[in-house]
């Protein structure tokens, strides 16, 4: 597979013939994009420790390493949830993905879906990233509890966290992943083997674990509301 992989970027710098032989011609067009994305979001964790400390100070700097390294991916995390939300919305208004649920495509949609690592079925790129919805009470709830502060904000974002992410993860990402399957399903031959069950075993580990973790969340939640004084623990080892 690596001579393939050298071989193609030989005779064809864009790759061309190994993502036709993955089944995935697009990408041919758009993976640079996806390297600049990798490497954007790494500066991202690096630059974020220099300027955590100068924002929070002894808050920041007390905590311990693993911690720290946590709190940089989570700031990428923000960035990279905000980003895909801002930018999905085009994409529920673009007319080939909404006449082709599976084969419709876009030069936008394959950048977005580039530049987040998205879905590769461009329809449900979009509808799939609104899930990024919840990512950014997560984070707000983790970092306000590595920061210690307590009382009535942290309840609402707490509260804020739990709806969205029932209605969103539990909810809507089950819809969407009915439909998606239904979709994949329809097409028959046209998609490959192993994307199809790529997804179905993607798919289904992420829906295990969105319940998973809307469980813990409800446990969190329930022990903060017998205890408003303590700072939140939900996922404190996420």
């Amino acid at each position: 597979m690596l001579q393939l992989v050298l071989s193609a970027l030989k005779t064809n710098p864009t790759g061309q013939p190994f993502f036709d032989f993955i089944g995935l011609p697009v990408l041919s067009r758009f993976w640079p994009y996806v390297v600049i994305s990798a490497l954007f979001f790494h500066t991202v964790t690096l630059v974020s420790d220099p300027i955590s400390r100068l924002i929070f100070g002894a808050a920041y700097t007390k905590l311990a390493k693993p911690k720290k390294y946590s709190w940089s991916i989570r700031v990428a995390s923000h960035i990279h949830a905000m980003y895909a939300l801002i930018a999905l919305i085009p994409l529920f208004y673009s007319e080939p993905l909404n006449k082709d649920r599976v084969f419709g495509q876009s030069d936008y949609a394959s950048l977005v879906n580039s530049v987040v690592c998205g879905p590769c079925v461009q329809y449900y790129g979009p509808r799939f990233l609104l899930l990024e919805l919840t990512t950014i009470p997560l984070n707000n709830h983790w970092f306000m509890e590595k920061l210690g502060i307590a009382g009535l904000l942290p309840t609402v974002n707490g509260a804020i966290l739990m709806v969205s992410y029932f209605f969103i993860r539990v909810i809507y990402s089950t819809y969407l992943s009915y439909h998606i399957f239904a979709d994949l399903a329809a097409a028959g031959d046209l998609i490959p083997t192993w994307l199809y069950y790529m997804y179905r075993v993607a798919n289904t580990t992420s829906c295990l674990l969105n319940y998973y973790w809307f469980y813990k969340l409800m446990q969190g939640f329930i022990r903060r509301l017998g205890n408003k004084e303590a700072p939140a623990k939900t996922l404190k080892q996420q």
